[in-house]
């Protein structure tokens, strides 16, 4: 089928090469995202030791974001995370909470 309307076909070439073109960033997107993950990982262990917090991690899955004076602690927050996904993904947010939120 081949439309005699110039809108139509344009916007039919457009969108094919749109999808042709969006792989090639969505791949560099993700090896960049990745660097920085590595990156922020690394400053995160640096900055830990002067940190209110402590996050351990056990190998199998569960990482525990304590503060350092338990004696002090007066809340909890416990996070789930969905189906596919990880702790890992949480890990950033619950250490920033716990930079945040002493006590």
């Amino acid at each position: 089928f081949r439309s005699k309307n110039p809108t139509i076909r344009t916007q039919s070439f457009v969108r094919s090469r749109l999808h042709r073109s969006v792989a090639v960033p969505l791949k560099t997107f993700l090896v960049v995202s990745t660097l920085l993950h590595a990156a922020t990982t690394t400053t995160t262990i640096f900055a830990r030791a002067m940190s209110t917090h402590s996050t351990e991690r056990d190998g199998k899955g569960t990482i525990v974001v304590s503060p350092k004076n338990e004696a002090s602690q007066s809340a909890l927050i416990i996070i789930c995370h969905g189906l596919g996904d990880s702790a890992e993904g949480f890990a950033p947010v619950a250490e920033q909470l716990a930079g945040q939120m002493p006590y």
